[in-house]
């Protein structure tokens, strides 16, 4: 058999404690937060040196060597220290185990524990019964054959299922299957570390010649040795926090110690819980030197696996404050088990009897409705394999793994589910959902039997939290939506993208294409698309790894321009042009400006004037105003009948050669528009400027004042000149408009400034 111990375990760093949410809760619970007192743990350690050291020193604790042995001596292991240091010493989330009078600490060298001292790998006997109710163990081991491997794993496993003795294991990715090839352990690595692949396949049992997700979560640390304590230790926290409520659980067994385990800490449910309370993206500060962070998680269809995980993260990084309020929440029933009905937003179930065989169910419904939205829901459901011992313990026995799926409906109406999302592995014993759902709808969570498995008796733990997100924002700026554009140009997809708590994500917009894919990454991207009508998409992640539920997008129309000349082929087709400078309408316009302007290429546009009142022609309120234009064409003549007059202040005025419109006060912008038969309209669009304001308004500032008298005397005295839109304005009396400024239009004016 090959040992070897992790790296150094190294040191605690503060920052840990906010980076798995141990902080936040300690902030909750103060002086109520659970530190392991009672609890009983094994710590397992490789041999290193000679001579053999593998023990930790035990300073103000008490470790025995073994259960129940003498305390432990020297040579201390530096090794066994760090991890001991954050397993359940002072660095730890738990430093209340080993002090008296709460239970030894029993610490093992992992060859011993392996073999003879505990796990008796290689004899005809089960393994020994412990008080322990977690050990630790950051080594890799391997013996030298499939055969003594597979028993070692089988071991382990039934350990686990049968004492409910949860093992923390430490996994690099490496080639050693012990012990991160069984099934019913705790997987961990570092979350700096992430590998490429899962657990290493054992020959000789189908349950185990698989390679399987891992590791099950990750923890922040320098390496894995260092990680897997950090978990080990969260799983004491969460089996305390059990201990200290029973109501938490709806039930309960006893183990070979005749320890009473309550459904809270069962191995399933412990498991259950950090994965569902793990962080699926992360922001960290440990350690201090490279503090790695989770990103990205799922995003890539290389890391997801079919049990819901991403390979190189597994559930994500602990999170001790997520998965102590699933804990905290209580055990809450299937429908099938005579549950409430509707569960809460965090939770956990433990069904002792599943599968449809013996009278056990085979669906366990969770029905569950969000609040106001969008709403992050994460389960995840866990069993163990099944370990026949046989009867002489030699575990030689073939392993059973059922097969179960998780599933989530939207359950709004009520006949008619839809399946929004679902685990189905083939291979785990676990399945795994994270879903983004949308506010105020009813959904149901479902534990089932794969199709094809045949009914079965057994136990599952499942575990689940949801909350409220705030979701990235973005608005595509360029293209404007209907626009066209051709394939031989280069078009600017431009946008903005906002979050509440990453702020300006801009650089991280995904652009991309209904017909060509991917378009490129950035507030603004330079694109060259094929032709056809393409639906653009923007969106973009955040740093929690949403996205927006309804990304916005538009159509645009890229015409193919095989020569490159600037003129769609198809446009060219139509009007049989192919010289984009020539002008064969006479009209000015070259075929590239008539293509640009959407104008007819071999049809002169029409010409259109407003002949009549002049450009700043004022008027009175109330008076109305005479309208003329001409407008002819090359082709059809005179179509000045068709005339189309528009005011940008009151909008269409009418159709004709001549209009009498009053407008309303203001400064109005009039322009023609006229049409041919060919549907071309004025290259140039014809307008005037008219203005309107009351009676006596000379100056034109909404108002009759004195200051409009001055300008009136001014004009009358002949010191000044009036425009015409102000004569217009000062020619009140005896009638407004008859053209003559004098005495009698400046008395008529002084009426209406005294006016009361």
């Amino acid at each position: 058999m090959a040992l070897a111990a992790g790296a150094p375990a190294g040191t605690a760093q503060a920052a840990y404690v906010d980076d798995v949410g141990f902080a936040l809760l300690q902030a909750e619970l103060g002086a109520a937060t659970p530190d392991g007192t009672g609890l009983t743990v094994t710590q397992v350690e490789a041999c290193n040196g000679d001579p053999c050291a593998w023990a930790p020193n035990p300073g103000s604790r008490s470790i025995t060597a073994g259960d129940g042995g003498p305390a432990v001596s020297e040579p201390f292991s530096g090794h066994a220290n760090g991890v001991g240091s954050k397993f359940y010493g002072d660095a730890s989330t738990t430093p209340a185990i080993g002090i008296l009078p709460s239970p030894s600490i029993a610490a093992y060298e992992a060859g011993d524990w392996l073999l003879g001292g505990f796990l008796r790998a290689g004899q005809s006997a089960r393994p020994n019964v412990t008080p322990s109710r977690i050990a630790n163990h950051s080594y890799i081991a391997s013996f030298g054959s499939d055969a003594a491997n597979l028993e070692v794993l089988r071991r382990l496993d039934w350990l686990v299922a049968t004492d409910e003795y949860i093992q923390v294991v430490g996994f690099t990715g490496g080639s050693s299957p012990i012990l991160s090839s069984a099934l019913n352990i705790i997987a961990v690595n570092n979350t700096g570390a992430p590998t490429n692949n899962g657990s290493r396949a054992v020959a000789g049992d189908a349950a185990y010649a698989v390679e399987r997700t891992r590791p099950d979560l990750v923890a922040p640390a320098a390496n894995t040795s260092s990680a897997t304590p950090r978990v080990a230790s969260a799983v004491a926290l969460l089996m305390a926090a059990a201990q200290a409520d029973p109501a938490l659980s709806n039930g309960s067994t006893t183990n070979r110690d005749g320890a009473t385990i309550l459904n809270a800490e069962r191995s399933e449910v412990v498991k259950a819980v950090l994965m569902a309370g793990a962080d699926r993206a992360t922001s960290n500060t440990h350690p201090a030197t490279d503090p790695a962070n989770i990103t990205g998680y799922r995003i890539n269809g290389a890391d997801q696996t079919a049990n819901g995980l991403d390979r190189r993260y597994g559930a994500g990084q602990l999170n001790i404050h997520n998965s102590y309020h699933i804990i905290a929440a209580g055990e809450q029933d299937s429908v099938e088990d005579a549950g409430a009905g509707v569960i809460g937003s965090f939770g956990f179930d433990y069904d002792p009897a599943f599968g449809g065989s013996n009278s056990s169910n085979t669906e366990g419904t969770y029905f569950f409705a969000t609040a106001a939205g969008p709403v992050e829901f994460i389960a995840s459901l866990v069993w163990n394999i099944d370990i026949d011992p046989g009867p002489r313990s030699r575990f030689d026995r073939t392993a059973t793994l059922h097969n179960l799926d998780l599933l989530l409906y939207d359950v709004s109406d009520a006949q008619n589910w839809v399946l929004l999302q679902q685990s189905a592995s083939t291979i785990d014993n676990t399945e795994n959902l994270r879903s983004l759902l949308a506010g105020n709808t009813s959904y149901a969570l479902r534990v089932q039997p794969a199709a094809g498995q045949n009914a079965f008796r057994w136990d599952y733990g499942l575990a689940w939290r949801s909350r409220v997100v705030n979701l990235p924002s973005v608005i595509i700026d360029t293209p404007a939506n209907g626009t066209s554009f051709l394939d031989s140009e280069t078009i600017t997809l431009s946008g903005t993208a906002t979050d509440v708590e990453d702020g300006d994500l801009g650089l991280s917009i995904v652009w991309s294409s209904s017909l060509d894919g991917s378009a490129g990454t950035g507030a603004t991207v330079n694109a060259s698309l094929s032709a056809g009508n393409h639906t653009l998409t923007a969106t973009v992640t955040d740093s929690d790894g949403f996205a927006p539920l309804s990304p916005p997008s538009v159509q645009i129309n890229v015409l193919a321009d095989a020569d490159g000349d600037g003129l769609a082929d198809a446009w060219e087709a139509l009007f049989g042009v192919s010289d984009p400078a020539a002008d064969p309408d006479g009209d000015t316009l070259t075929n590239l400006e008539e293509f640009q302007s959407g104008s007819n290429p071999v049809d002169a546009a029409p010409v259109a004037t407003i002949l009549t009142p002049a450009d700043g022609f004022g008027a009175v309120q109330g008076a109305p105003i005479e309208f003329s234009a001409s407008a002819t064409d090359t082709e059809d003549g005179n179509l000045a009948a068709g005339v189309q007059w528009f005011s940008d202040l009151d909008g269409p005025l009418g159709t004709g050669a001549t209009l009498s419109v009053v407008l309303s006060n203001g400064q109005h912008q009039i322009s023609v528009m006229v049409t041919d038969s060919q549907g071309a309209a004025p290259v140039n669009q014809t307008s005037i400027t008219v203005s309107v304001a009351m009676p006596g308004d000379i100056n034109g500032d909404g108002s009759v004042t004195v200051s409009d008298l001055l300008l009136m005397e001014q004009a009358a005295t002949g010191n000044i000149s009036l425009t015409q839109p102000q004569m217009s304005r000062a020619d009140l009396y005896p009638t407004n408009g008859d053209g003559i400024l004098d005495v009698a239009d400046l008395l008529a004016l002084q009426k209406i400034v005294r006016a009361p």
